[in-house]
């Protein structure tokens, strides 16, 4: 699903009103019935409920005075609220501003001010004040009410984007903190970037048939990855396969102080569906290593408590590496060395990452097209500091391609990006997957894909997707708050079940 930046969304919506043929305000008139829609079946009617209705002067107000019109025909009790903070009302906002039967409304307001303590509180508040259009910065009057329904302990739905905020950026100034946003055929930037949690809450997506011929020739920095679109990407498993059919998986990491992370990748990659995994790490953790993952194969490393002195390695083995590995020199010698040596991609986490910021020199030997799993701060360290996530995402694309690398930026929405410079969002996961040993897991996951024929970029892809399905899964089964990462590996194979038997998660 392609994110579209401010310009794009203005120009996808002039295009198709030229080619279907219709008037701005029959566009307009789409979006509220297809708002109000979904807002009834989110807030059924319920006797003596009341709602507000916020209108702004531009379009984003026209939506909100249509959807107000639309609820009373349907019996609900609302009051609008106008604000033109010195702004002229768009024709369309007039428009439906004299359509709106106001004798049936609860309350009529305009102007730029009021005092709310004299309107019945509400129950919801419909939100349209400012929309995907807004640049620059609010003034006082509207700040002022913005932060008066911030105050209010109530719903808030979000016509198209939580107003205040802007379409691209990470909001600075003061904004609605919207319960949910309702937003029309794509989603926007802002609501993936952490930093606007607080102001986007859920969102949807609301399809308003724009015309999707205006998509083939439309440059797109982002994507937001949906289900059936990684679903369709999940490869069969071939009837007649033996395990050296789905390959060879090699976790290398662990440390006397970090033995569960290596153990945790290489059962990870297990559940995902390779067909063999060996284990590198120190001797004196091997008891705990094989007593959690007894299905795995041991490759000694004769150092007791880090990684040193690489053996002699497969060219078949798929490579993961770092997950607990410490940064002990000898263990920087080690890594330098089969960064030098590997004949193929790896994916490099954890402390393997925080070596080669510690030593950049390892750069130049990372092999062509390997994965890095790094979270933010990771990603400072190995390239410097930026302020923001979206200093970040504006970094990932240049750095891919100067280091022929894959990188993914791990987060809520985690952000995946190739030499290619497309930045891929992911829509599953949640909060009960922030937890030690959750990352370690996602490494074995892509690991075992590539061991499966996954190409690098897709491997990424579909291994944070299915990350985070088995993380909902393991989410609604122990709840957030008590996930641990090990209920993300248990809960793969219900991930596997339901593709394979096409049903629903």
């Amino acid at each position: 699903m392609r994110i579209l930046d401010q310009a794009q969304i203005k120009s996808w919506d002039d295009f198709s009103i030229q080619s279907q043929g219709i008037e701005s305000h029959e566009l307009m008139e789409r979006a509220a019935i297809a708002f109000t829609k979904r807002f009834i079946e989110l807030f059924p009617m319920i006797p003596n409920q009341k709602g507000w209705v916020l209108a702004g002067p531009g379009n984003n107000g026209g939506d909100a005075l249509a959807i107000a019109r639309l609820l009373v025909l349907r019996g609900y009790s609302v009051s609008v609220l106008t604000c033109n903070f010195g702004r002229q009302q768009s024709p369309d906002n007039v428009k439906n501003e004299a359509l709106l039967p106001k004798e049936k409304l609860d309350s009529f307001h305009k102007g730029d001010s009021y005092d709310l303590t004299e309107i019945a509180k509400p129950d919801w508040i419909v939100d349209g004040l400012l929309g995907t259009g807004f640049r620059g910065q609010i003034g006082s009057e509207l700040s002022d009410l913005i932060s008066m329904v911030n105050s209010l302990s109530v719903p808030v739905i979000s016509i198209d984007l939580p107003s205040g905020m802007h379409t691209d950026e990470i909001c600075v100034g003061q904004c609605i903190c919207a319960t949910k946003v309702l937003t029309f055929q794509s989603p926007k930037l802002a609501f993936v970037l952490p930093e606007n949690s607080k102001n986007v809450g859920d969102w949807e997506i609301l399809d308003i048939d724009l015309d999707l011929n205006w998509l083939n020739d439309q440059k797109i920095k982002y994507e937001f990855s949906v289900d059936s679109e990684l679903l369709s990407l999940i490869k069969p498993r071939d009837k007649f396969a033996h395990k050296g059919s789905f390959g060879h998986a090699l976790i290398i990491g662990g440390s006397s102080n970090y033995s569960g992370s290596v153990a945790l990748a290489s059962k990870a990659a297990l559940r995902s569906g390779c067909g063999l995994v060996s284990v590198l790490a120190p001797n004196g953790i091997k008891q705990i290593v094989q007593g959690y993952c007894i299905e795995s194969t041991w490759i000694s490393n004769k150092n007791e408590e880090h990684l040193s002195l690489l053996p002699q390695l497969q060219d078949s083995y798929n490579l993961g590496i770092g997950p607990g590995m410490g940064t002990n020199p000898e263990t920087a010698v080690f890594l330098n060395e089969l960064l030098q040596k590997a004949k193929q991609p790896i994916v490099i986490d954890a402390d393997a990452l925080n070596l080669i910021s510690l030593n950049r020199g390892f750069f130049k030997h990372i092999p062509a097209q390997s994965i890095l799993t790094p979270h933010p701060k990771e990603f400072d360290r190995l390239f410097g500091d930026h302020h923001d996530t979206k200093e970040r995402l504006i970094a990932m694309p240049g750095l891919c391609k100067k280091y022929q690398i894959n990188l993914i930026l791990k987060g809520h929405h985690t952000a995946i990006c190739g030499p290619d410079g497309l930045i891929y969002f992911n829509g599953t996961g949640n909060s009960g997957m922030a937890t030690g040993g959750s990352g370690d897991v996602l490494t074995g996951i892509i690991v075992s894909l590539l061991c499966q024929g996954y190409e690098l970029l897709l491997a990424a892809r579909v291994g944070v997707w299915l990350h985070g399905k088995a993380g909902d899964v393991a989410a609604r089964k122990r709840s957030e708050h008590s996930l641990i990462a090990s209920d993300i590996i248990e809960c793969l194979g219900e991930v596997f079940l339901s593709i394979e038997q096409n049903a629903q998660l």
